[in-house]
C-alpha cells in the first residue's frame, strides 16, 4: 500500500494514571493490528485542538476514557468543533469511531434519562451514524446507549489488551499488597461526598496495617497529591511505613515497583484492571458508577467502599478461596480481547472502504 488513510486517534490521558494505561494500551493494540494499513496520529482530546494542524483526515478514533459524561463536557466541546471543522472544510463527515468509552462516575436514575440536553444527545447520534461502530468497555454504557437508539458494541475496555500477555505467569505466593485510595477533594463544609471518602479510606489503611503487617504494603495516588486531604493520605502513609507510589502523569504499566506487588485491593478500576491482566488477584471496591459498570461486566469479588465494608474487604482479600476465585477472569479477560480484534477487522474495513469510495 503506497498511501497509508490518516486516522486521528482523541485520547484522554491528561494526569491520571488509569487515563495513561488506557491511552498506552489502546496505542499499542492499534498500532499491532492496524498499523500496517494506517498512520495514526496521536491528539489529546482534553486540550483545544489545533485546527490548524488537521490536514488530510481519512477517520476518527474516540480511544476509551469515561467520556461519556451527562453533559457537554469539555472534551466533547472540543471533539465536537474539530469534526464541524472537518465537515465544512470537506463537505462531508469522515467516519468517527469508538473504541471501549465509558460512563462517568455521576449519578443518574435511568438509561433513558442519562443525558442531559438535545446537544449532547445530537452529538453521540452523530458520531454513530458516521460510522454505526460505537464500541463501549461496559454494559452499563451499552444501555445508556441503546436506551437512545445508538446500537454500541460491548468490547471491554482498551486496558485489558495486554501486550505481553500470552507470556505472563500467575503469582506464586502472595507476599505484598497494594492498596488504592480514591481521588479526594478538600474537605468543604458540609461535603458529605468528600468526608465519607476520606474517612474510609484513613480506616482501610489503619485496617490493613494491621491485618497485613507482615506483608509489604504499598499506596497507589492515582490522581498524585493534588488536594491538601490527599496530602494529609500521604503523610499518614510515611508515617506508618507504607510504600507511597505516585501514578500521576504516566501510564500506571510504566511503574515497575507497581508491578512487582502479588495483588491489589482498592476503588480505582484501571489498577483493578492492570492488575487481572498481570493474571494477579485484584479485590475491586465499589465507589461509583464506572467501578459498579464493570462489575456488572466481568464479576470479580468485590465490596462496597465503605467503612463497614473495608473489614469485610480485608478479610476477603486474606481468603485463599477469594483469592482462586480470580483464576476465572482469564477466560473473561481472552473473550473480551478477541471482542476487541475483531470489532478491529470492522473498523479496518470501514476506513479502506471509505477511502476508495473517495471518503464519501
Amino acid at each position: 500500500m503506497d498511501y497509508k488513510p490518516k486516522i486521528y486517534v482523541l485520547h484522554g490521558a491528561i494526569t491520571n494514571g488509569g487515563d495513561f494505561l488506557i491511552y498506552r494500551r489502546g496505542r499499542a493494540l492499534l498500532e499491532s493490528r492496524l498499523g500496517a494499513y494506517f498512520d495514526f496520529i496521536y491528539l489529546p482530546r482534553f486540550e483545544k485542538i489545533k485546527i490548524s494542524d488537521i490536514k488530510e483526515v481519512d477517520g476518527l478514533i474516540i480511544l476509551g476514557g469515561p467520556i461519556l459524561s451527562r453533559g457537554l463536557q469539555l472534551q466533547i466541546e472540543n471533539i465536537r468543533e474539530m469534526i464541524e471543522h472537518i465537515e465544512k472544510r470537506a463537505g462531508f463527515l469522515p467516519p468517527i469511531v469508538t473504541i471501549g468509552i465509558g460512563v462517568s462516575g455521576e449519578d443518574f436514575s435511568g438509561y433513558g434519562d442519562y443525558f442531559k440536553g438535545e446537544e449532547v444527545i445530537e452529538f453521540w447520534k452523530k458520531i454513530y451514524e458516521s460510522s454505526r461502530l460505537v464500541s463501549v468497555r461496559d454494559i452499563e454504557t451499552k444501555k445508556v446507549l441503546d436506551a437512545y437508539g445508538i446500537k454500541a458494541r460491548l468490547t471491554g475496555c482498551p486496558a485489558l489488551y495486554n501486550p505481553n500477555w500470552q507470556n505472563v505467569a500467575p503469582p506464586g505466593k502472595i507476599d505484598s499488597i497494594l492498596i488504592s485510595i480514591p481521588r479526594i477533594g478538600s474537605l468543604k463544609k458540609y461535603d458529605v461526598q468528600n468526608y465519607k471518602a476520606f474517612l474510609t479510606t484513613m480506616l482501610m489503611l489503619k485496617r490493613a496495617k494491621k491485618e497485613f503487617g507482615s506483608m509489604k504494603i504499598g499506596v497507589a495516588f492515582q490522581h498524585g497529591f493534588s488536594t491538601r486531604t490527599l496530602n494529609i493520605v500521604y503523610r499518614f502513609t510515611k508515617r506508618h511505613e507504607m510504600e507511597v507510589h505516585d501514578l500521576s502523569g504516566k501510564g500506571i504499566d510504566e511503574d515497575k515497583d507497581i508491578t512487582a506487588y502479588s495483588m491489589h485491593m482498592g476503588p480505582r478500576l484501571h489498577l483493578h484492571i492492570y492488575f487481572l491482566t498481570l493474571k494477579k488477584p485484584s479485590y475491586l471496591m465499589d465507589i461509583d458508577h464506572r467501578t459498579n459498570a464493570f462489575l456488572k461486566t466481568i464479576k470479580t469479588p468485590s465490596s462496597l467502599f465503605t467503612m463497614r465494608q473495608t473489614k469485610k474487604a480485608i478479610r476477603a482479600v486474606k481468603s485463599p478461596e477469594v483469592i482462586q476465585q480470580f483464576e476465572r477472569t482469564e477466560d473473561e479477560i481472552n473473550r473480551f480481547r478477541k471482542t476487541l480484534e475483531l470489532f478491529l477487522e470492522d473498523v479496518k474495513v470501514l476506513f479502506l472502504e471509505n477511502k476508495e469510495n473517495g471518503g464519501r
